[in-house]
C-alpha cells in the first residue's frame, strides 16, 4: 500500500446502467409472452372446470365468456404482469421511464391490436366491461409500473 494513493473501495456502483434494448425486450416479453401464458392457461383451467368439450369450438367460446370469475381473473393477472413488465422496464432506463413505457405501451398495443384484428370474434364473444378493462390496462399497466419502478 502506498500512502500517497487513495485506498481501493470494493463497494459497487448504486448507478442503474442504461440499457434501453434490454429493457424494451425483456419488458415485451412479460407484457406479450408472459400474459398471452397466463390468459391460456386460466383459459384452460376455465375450460376444464366447465366440462366442455375442447373440440366444440362454440361450446368452448360461451364457456369463456359467460364465465364472469374467469374474466376477472384473467383481467387481474394481466394488469399485474403489465405493472410488472414496467418495473422491469424501469430497471434498464433510469431517469427516463416514463419515455419507454409510452414506446413499449404503443409496442403492446400493436402486437394486442393485429391479433385482435386478424382473430374473428375477440371482441364481440366477450361483455363490453371486460373488453373495456383489457384495454384500460394494456394503456395503463406498463406505465403505472415504471412509475412505480422510478421509486423503488
Amino acid at each position: 500500500m502506498n500512502n500517497y494513493e487513495a485506498p481501493m473501495a470494493n463497494v459497487e456502483s448504486t448507478i442503474a446502467e442504461f440499457k434501453p434494448v434490454r429493457g424494451i425486450i425483456y419488458s415485451l416479453l412479460i407484457a406479450v409472452v408472459g400474459v398471452s401464458i397466463f390468459s391460456l392457461v386460466g383459459s384452460i383451467v376455465a375450460i376444464v372446470l366447465s366440462g366442455v368439450s375442447f373440440i366444440d369450438e362454440e361450446a368452448v367460446d360461451a364457456a369463456l365468456s359467460q364465465n364472469a370469475l374467469f374474466m376477472v381473473i384473467d383481467a387481474i393477472g394481466s394488469l399485474v404482469l403489465l405493472v410488472l413488465a414496467g418495473r422491469v422496464l424501469a430497471k434498464y432506463v433510469p431517469g427516463k421511464e416514463m419515455l419507454f413505457s409510452l414506446i413499449v405501451t404503443t409496442l403492446v398495443l400493436c402486437v394486442y391490436g393485429s391479433t385482435f384484428a386478424f382473430v374473428e370474434g375477440t371482441f364481440s364473444s366477450f361483455p363490453i366491461w371486460y373488453n373495456v378493462v383489457s384495454v384500460l390496462s394494456l394503456l395503463i399497466g406498463i406505465p403505472i409500473g415504471a412509475r412505480q419502478g422510478r421509486k423503488a
